[in-house]
């Protein structure tokens, strides 16, 4: 009787997870709105279904990165486009199963896999996917994996900055605006100045 109880408590999580597209309504927010809400009710949810739920997130998007990765490559693409396209693709996967409403939803998607776009393809789907699962449950993923990808980018974008009229304004708004969580991961393990 347990069990039945479980797989109805998943089946839920599931479900707001990983909402329909009738109750996004476009604006840019609605994206991270959705994913902070979704992982509000993670939080509460007992260790085993958090696992469960983490490895779900993280299989869903190394088969999706893996899928379109290779149609990429079928249609006679380079590694580079191939990869960003898997990224994009594992990011949609998770954060928009059932599309996007609007152009600015995707937009927001695809500036949620930014740091992850020039990264060697091996190693990039990984981190994607792992920061994917850190999204929505934290405690379940492995920081490693991606920490490398986003330190790189985030010194990129701290080079690229010394040749802007204000490098600290740039900064603010590549780095620290707290528009990704990406951004708020790279902004709490910022060096110690």
């Amino acid at each position: 009787m347990t069990w039945i109880v479980w797989i109805g408590i998943a089946i839920v999580v599931l479900f707001f997870l990983m909402r329909s597209k009738s109750a996004t309504s476009g604006h840019p927010a609605d994206v991270r709105r959705q994913v902070g809400d979704a992982r509000t009710r993670a939080e509460v949810l007992p260790k085993e279904q958090r696992v469960e739920l983490a490895n779900e997130v993280r299989e869903g998007a190394l088969e999706n990165y893996d899928r379109n990765f290779q149609i990429a490559k079928d249609h006679g693409k380079d590694d580079s486009f191939a990869h960003q396209n898997g990224v994009l693709s594992a990011v949609k996967s998770i954060l928009a199963p059932n599309g996007t409403s609007s152009r600015h939803a995707e937009q927001e998607l695809l500036t949620e896999g930014v740091p992850f776009n020039k990264t060697e393809p091996s190693s990039g789907r990984v981190a994607i996917a792992e920061y994917l699962v850190w999204k929505f449950f934290p405690a379940e993923a492995d920081e490693l994996l991606f920490a490398e990808q986003l330190l790189r980018y985030r010194d990129e974008i701290i080079e690229a900055s010394e040749t802007e009229d204000e490098p600290d304004q740039f900064m603010m708004v590549m780095l620290y605006s707290m528009k990704f969580d990406w951004m708020r991961w790279i902004a709490d393990n910022r060096p110690a100045a």
